[in-house]
């Protein structure tokens, strides 16, 4: 006997064909180019709301046991695993369109570049504004076993270090840091162009960051450096009918969405 189809669409599934349809906007070489790379952050964002709300609540289900299937004939496990899939996809298809719209920029004479695409002007410039602007508001946290791990914060982006003391051998082993990237800061800089050129050109904070990550460790060598960020459950749960009061209910699942269970982990 053949599964019957269900006759109704699941929500989540559906909400991933949505965004697949921002993306598509992004694509569409007749769209303005600054118009292609808006709805590209758009579905970036869409998808972190997507990922901290809907996912994070069916990741709760699979937790608790729950095995029913649903009436569009998905249980929760089964759901989270064509998610996985739909999201991969979308997420391949992202970077490539990203990779397009790139080169588009190129050929308008909008360039983002490396640390080793600048003319040495223009690194001392970066190197001037390291110094005077990123540097002072930098915090790296080392992690050992003197230190708890520490706290990750939702959607914030981090390198992660790993070091070697400088005086130790290469078989000694590694230590490990996390520096977060600071959010006060504009994460794409706009680099002063080359002479009398039209260029518009950027560099983002990260690869900065990177360049100078031996400014941050004193007697240590750091040997890999990548970068990461950490989106936890941000579902907003309230018992309107059981709180004495609803201000001091809402302000608590506020606070509580800081320390939130990790949903997803994006890696370099």
């Amino acid at each position: 006997m053949s599964k019957q189809i269900s006759p109704y669409l699941n929500r989540d599934l559906s909400w991933i064909e949505f965004n697949r349809r921002v993306l598509q906007e992004a694509q569409n070489s007749t769209n303005p180019l600054l118009e292609r790379a808006k709805f590209l952050a758009i579905v970036t964002s869409n998808l972190d709301e997507f990922m901290s709300v809907r996912v994070a609540g069916i990741q709760e289900q699979i937790r608790a046991g729950l095995t029913k299937i649903d009436f569009t004939g998905y249980s929760p496990a089964g759901l989270w695993k064509r998610l996985q899939n739909r999201t991969k996809d979308i997420v391949l298809e992202q970077y490539r369109t990203y990779r397009d719209i790139v080169k588009c920029m190129n050929k308008e004479s909008i360039f983002i570049r490396s640390m080793a695409g600048l003319n040495g002007t223009q690194q001392k410039w970066i190197e001037d504004y390291y110094y005077d602007i990123v540097f002072p508001v930098l915090t790296p946290m080392a992690v050992d076993q003197s230190r708890p791990f520490p706290h990750v914060h939702t959607k914030e982006l981090y390198l992660a270090v790993s070091l070697r003391h400088e005086h130790e051998g290469n078989h000694d082993e590694p230590l490990f840091a996390i520096l977060q990237v600071p959010s006060i800061l504009p994460r794409s800089i706009n680099i002063p162009g080359r002479g009398n050129s039209k260029k518009q050109e950027f560099i983002l904070l990260e690869d900065v960051l990177k360049s100078y990550i031996h400014t941050l460790f004193n007697g240590y060598t750091p040997f890999a450096v990548s970068t990461f960020r950490l989106t936890r459950n941000a579902d907003f749960t309230l018992d309107e009918e059981g709180a004495e009061d609803l201000l001091e209910e809402i302000e608590k699942e506020l606070r509580r969405r800081k320390w939130g269970v990790p949903v997803r982990l994006e890696v370099e």
